[in-house]
């Protein structure tokens, strides 16, 4: 009972809202009350991922950056 006046309301102010943007405020309009049934279904979903190893040879550097450090703090920032 409780979802079908919530649904009744929301239609009624969908439609007022749409009167009121389009300026058209002396037309009446009277609704029947609506029944709406219906039930709400959760998704459901499983993520079944295989475990893999790591490839961590891309993540060495082949350049020495202590050099390049040095030379940034050594400088003067301005």
């Amino acid at each position: 009972m409780r979802h079908n006046l919530r649904a009744t309301r929301a239609l009624l102010l969908i439609i007022i809202s749409i009167l009121f943007s389009t300026g058209l405020h002396a037309k009446t309009i009277s609704l029947e009350e609506m029944v709406i049934e219906g039930s709400i279904q959760k998704p459901e979903a499983f993520f079944i991922l295989p475990r893999t190893a790591l490839k961590l040879d891309d993540l060495d550097r082949r350049e020495n950056l202590l050099l390049r450090i040095i030379e940034s703090v050594e400088n003067s920032p301005f």
